[in-house]
């Protein structure tokens, strides 16, 4: 197996832009300067890149790169392997043009460069404990079952090399899911158990509410995923990994002072506002802030996604808006231009939410990821501080007002423009109203 064809062609273009624009910036240099745009208060890049709309260079490279990210064949690889396996591709190009005169000879370049770092899908078992949930009879839940990790059910899973069991130890006796993975490498096999684990939880909860009368309070139906669990893989089943893990079970926040005095800081202002009764965009930024704060203690991360989606609705759209993605999309680029920051690439917030969109309505929608939870929650923390700075400055400004001010901003024809050619957005771009271009 190999990568899918759209993203093949898409490196072709890509082929074809860099040997026509030879003399460009190399993409790490333009990765580069990307990661010195970031604002040092925003969320570090480690956890979430923040794209910045800087020059060609990126451009030319960012949906791509965001492909391969997509590819099952490519998951074992690091978002730095990626880029630089893509650089290394715009390298030889460069190198020797000569090489790639037609569309035909790029495609085989495409072909040697998907080869060296592709590899296909291992398949592995996982069993993880489950917390706040006992039984005794195997629940089949579709890919997962829970049942008991009794005596006869753990003997496969000792080490045979001499190694102490003592994670394996602590699950035995216990509640466990246990679930059959395909995936690139053994860490993308446990993010995958876990997604599947959490769907299969929450179908559980439901099937618990429609078989007893009466209903369970809900506080009955809050187990989880446990810290302990195992992988293997299937070809080699002696090859077991013990893993401790935080999982989902909530963790003690400890307040010191400094943090204490931080808090305070950022919300005396901000509850004095809500409190008064608040304007409607003090209503609508609480609205977004209490949503941000749910996503943090839901599961799975479609639930994350979602809760966040909302919370953008709630700054940048109202009920009447057509094509809320895009719109949100839009105004997100143009909030970083009124408080005189960088404008910021949001092509992705609005890929995101068509995909909530989609899965919400019975769609077939990709799962989301952890990378895709943490950049939405760094995006939604964005726009909120941004929108509060601007409140500080106006505060009785309203709603109306914020939108006219948004679309007032004189490079909103290269926000559209911009959305207009990334990726899988573009065709929605197209049909956005002249008059919001005008605002």
């Amino acid at each position: 197996m190999t990568i899918r064809d759209a993203t093949k062609q898409s490196l072709v273009k890509l082929c074809g832009t860099v040997l026509a624009h030879p003399k460009s910036p190399s993409f790490s240099a333009a990765l580069t300067q990307q990661r010195k745009q970031l604002k040092p208060t925003d969320e570090p890049l480690f956890e979430v890149e923040t794209r910045v709309i800087h020059g060609s260079e990126l451009s030319r490279v960012t949906s791509v790169l965001r492909a391969l990210r997509q590819e099952p064949e490519t998951e074992h690889l690091s978002d730095d392997e990626l880029e630089s396996a893509l650089d290394q591709l715009v390298t030889e190009l460069e190198a020797d043009p000569a090489r790639y005169p037609n569309t035909a000879e790029r495609r085989s370049c495409v072909e040697r460069f998907a080869a060296r770092f592709t590899v296909p899908w291992k398949h592995f078992d996982v069993v993880w404990d489950l917390q706040h949930v006992v039984t005794n009879t195997a629940i089949p839940l579709g890919d997962v079952t829970i049942s008991v990790f009794n005596e006869v059910a753990s003997s496969s899973w000792r080490p045979n090399d001499g190694r102490d069991p003592k994670l394996l130890e602590k699950i035995e006796g216990r509640t466990v899911a246990i679930v059959a993975v395909s995936a690139g490498d053994r860490d993308h096999a446990t993010r995958r158990a876990a997604e599947s684990i959490d769907a299969a939880l929450n179908r559980l909860r439901y099937a618990v509410t429609a078989a007893r009368r009466p209903y369970p309070i809900d506080n009955e139906l809050r187990f989880r995923r446990g810290d302990h669990y195992l992988t293997r893989p299937v070809a080699a089943s002696s090859d077991i990994a013990y893993s401790w893990a935080i999982g989902d079970a909530p963790v003690l926040l400890q307040i010191d002072e400094p943090l204490a005095n931080a808090i305070n800081e950022t919300m005396s202002t901000f509850i004095t506002r809500i409190e008064q009764p608040p304007t409607e965009m003090y209503g609508r930024i609480d609205r977004a802030v209490r949503f941000i704060g749910a996503a943090t203690d839901r599961v799975p991360y479609d639930e994350k996604i979602i809760a966040l989606c909302t919370a953008f609705e709630a700054v940048l759209a109202s009920r009447d808006d057509q094509l809320k993605g895009v719109i949100i999309a839009l105004r997100s680029m143009l909030l970083t231009l009124s408080c005189n920051e960088p404008l910021v690439d949001s092509v992705d917030v609005l890929d995101l939410y068509e995909g909530r969109s989609t899965f919400v309505h019975g769609g077939d929608a990709a799962p989301f990821s952890e990378l895709d939870y943490r950049y939405m929650r760094s995006m939604a923390m964005m726009f909120v501080r941004q929108i509060r700075e601007l409140l500080e400055a106006s505060p009785d400004l309203t709603y109306t007002e914020f939108v006219t001010r948004l679309g007032s901003q004189p490079q909103i024809g290269q926000a559209v423009e911009w959305l207009r050619d990334r990726g899988p957005a573009a065709k929605s771009i197209l049909e956005l109203p002249h008059s919001l271009e005008k605002q």
